[in-house]
């Protein structure tokens, strides 16, 4: 935008236009922010299942060759 005369920085209307701006753009972040939280958590709960099931086939597994000998 031009610069001149009648144009002033610190009116009121580009003011709040700055601020909505920047508020749009911290609001789109918090959003992505708290996908990935929400996608951690996702993966904290399926990484424990996991190393669940590992545990007790590793257990199940060890019963099995000491049942052998």
């Amino acid at each position: 935008m031009p610069l001149d005369e009648h144009y002033d920085r610190d009116a009121l209307g580009p003011t709040l236009a700055r601020m909505e701006t920047k508020l749009d753009t911290l609001l789109q972040e918090s959003k992505e922010h708290d996908h990935r939280i929400l996608a951690l958590e996702k993966f904290r709960w399926w990484l424990l299942g996991a190393l669940g099931l590992g545990s007790s086939g590793g257990a199940v597994l060890a019963a099995k060759l000491l049942e052998k000998q």
